[in-house]
């Protein structure tokens, strides 16, 4: 699916974690990957930004994001908000 990815072996098993964009969903998709990947020395594709990510970095990623959340949700209001008439 994605030939030019290099993931730094042969794979026997994937997880597959998806989420529709909602920041909670984005944080415990990022905390369950970066989790699986550090419990069995495995790595996380992020396949929207073409990233392989090690189980330490995504955890790193996890906590900015963790801080970023309330900045985000304020953006996103904010911008709602001007769009209403």
């Amino acid at each position: 699916m994605y030939p030019d990815i290099d993931l730094n072996r042969d794979w026997k098993h994937c997880l597959a974690l998806n989420w529709r964009g909602d920041f909670d969903e984005c944080l415990v998709g990022y905390s369950g990957a970066a989790a699986y990947a550090r419990a069995t020395d495995g790595v996380v594709f992020d396949p929207q930004d073409g990233l392989v990510l090690s189980a330490d970095y995504a955890l790193q990623l996890v906590r900015k994001m963790n801080e970023d959340v309330i900045q985000w949700r304020r953006v996103t209001a904010d911008t709602v908000a001007r769009m209403k008439p």
